[in-house]
Parts: structure tokens; sequence; C-alpha cells
């Protein structure tokens, strides 16, 4: 193991507000792993059997997150064992807790129906299930608003045809904020709600845009050859991280908002990280 890279098993304390959670490839499988983007060092936060995605913290500290079977759990901080989140609202992906961790959205996989997932809200203990989408296609990668009054998402339905939709997280019918040839998926909104940053191949290659809430000055911020994409904002607003393929493998940079000072969180790490959640 790297020295720039500090690992501490199971842990339970509390986080810090300006840590980052990241899923990372650590000895075959996918598992949670927390860094300090300040400092560039990093701790691993599970090592059991499975892979982990999509890591997120809710409102009290415990570490949710999702497995390669669709399934989600919580970590319980008392013993660190994986807990069944949602179990009756199987198979699901894309959990992502509300600002408060009241509630959390995510994409319900249709099994009945082929390439379908609707966006969807519920309590933690999976009552109040809230349907916010029902049309055919893929409604996914939900990101709550700073207030926590309205869900972004990508939607689309074959091939080259995802948008970002704003759908109020009470219901009511979803306004679309991008309508073009390309791919937009990912959105992330900035602490202060005024601003969205998301994903699209609209210049020939994946990379990461701004947008303002409603969805218009849309322009790319970063210019790199291979995949820029799932851009997640610092909670002061000051920093983007995003998972990037800019170096071959896998990483997660951060950047200003406007692009600028782009670089790796962990620069001597070289193994393959996605998913990051910052908050």
């Amino acid at each position: 193991m790297r020295a720039a890279i500090l690992v501490a098993v199971l842990a339970t304390n509390p986080v810090a507000a300006s840590t980052l959670l990241f899923s990372r490839l650590t000895e075959g499988t996918w598992q949670v792993w927390e860094a300090d983007p300040a400092t560039g060092t990093a701790r691993q936060l599970t090592v059991t059997p499975g892979d982990k995605r999509s890591p997120a913290r809710l409102a009290d500290g415990r570490l949710v997150f999702t497995s390669s079977n669709q399934e989600a759990f919580v970590r319980d901080p008392k013993n660190g064992s994986d807990v069944p989140l949602l179990p009756a609202l199987w198979p699901l992906r894309d959990l992502v807790p509300s600002t408060t961790g009241e509630r959390v959205a995510f994409a319900r996989i249709r099994t009945e129906v082929k390439d379908n997932a609707n966006l969807a809200i519920a309590n933690l203990d999976g009552s109040a299930m809230l349907q916010l989408t029902d049309v055919a296609g893929i409604q996914y990668n939900p990101a709550w608003s700073p207030d926590g009054t309205e869900i972004a998402f990508a939607a689309g339905r074959g091939p080259g045809s995802l948008e970002l939709f704003v759908v109020d997280a009470d219901g009511g019918a979803p306004r679309r904020l991008t309508q073009n040839r390309s791919l937009e998926f990912w959105p992330a909104w900035d602490p202060r709600g005024g601003r969205l940053a998301y994903a699209s191949d609209a210049t020939g290659d994946f990379e990461i845009w701004m947008t303002d809430s409603r969805g218009g000055d849309a322009r790319p911020i970063t210019h790199s050859p291979g995949l820029d994409t799932r851009p997640v904002w610092s909670p002061d607003g000051t920093r983007v991280a995003f998972v990037t393929r800019r170096t071959g493998t896998l990483a997660i940079w951060t950047m200003n908002p406007d692009g600028s000072d782009a670089r790796p969180l962990l620069p001597e790490d070289k193994e393959p990280m996605c998913d990051p959640f910052w908050r």
C-alpha cells in the first residue's frame, strides 16, 4: 500500500464535511473509500465481499451504497454490518439521500419491462414511496436540489437520447433542460442551486458541462481527450470533483467550477476509482 494512502478498516467515526466518498477497485472488488482532498490522503471504509458502488452519507453520517445486483445497504455504525435498505423496492440504482437525509431518491428498475427504470423517492424505511416518472425508457441519475424541492435527472429512450430534466420532489410534470442529439447525464446541483454540472458528449468527446438551473448558458468546462463524467460539487461550491480517464485509468480529479486548476484527488494512486460523493 502506498505511503500516501492511510488505511483504516471499518471506520465508524463521524465524517468531516470536506471529505469525499468514492468507490475504488481494491483487490478485485469495488470497495468504499473516503478521501481528504486537502491532504490527498484516503482510508478504506469497507472490506466485505462484493462490489459496492454509489456510496453516500445520510445526514447522521451513516454510509449507504448499492451492490452489483441492484440492492441498497446502510452500514450499522455500532458493529459495521451492512443492513439492507429499501429491500421491498428492489431492484434499484443511483440511490442518493436528500440534503436533510430524511428521504432518498433512486431509479427503480422495472423487471417486467426491458430497458426501463422510473425515478422515485421514499423514506429510509421504504414508506411513502412516490414515483416521480412513469414513461417508457430510462430515468435515472437523480440529484436533489440544495433545498430539497426539486430533483434533476437524466432520461431517454433508445440510443443517443439521454437528456436532462427537473421534476418537483412532490410530483408533477418534469421540465426539460436540454434537447439535442447528444447524451447528457449525471447532473449535479451547486450548493446554492443556481447551476448544474453534468456530463455530455456534445463536443464528440465526454466532457463536464455547466448550465444554469433553467438549462441556459450551457458550455463545456473540461476539454480533455478521454472520458470526463460524473461531476459532484464540494460543500462550499468552490470545487467540482469528477471521474476521468485522461491518464488511462479511471481516476477522480477536482477542479474549479470554470474548469481551471484540474488535478488528481490522489496523485500517487493508480487503482481505478469512480462514484464520487461530496457533501
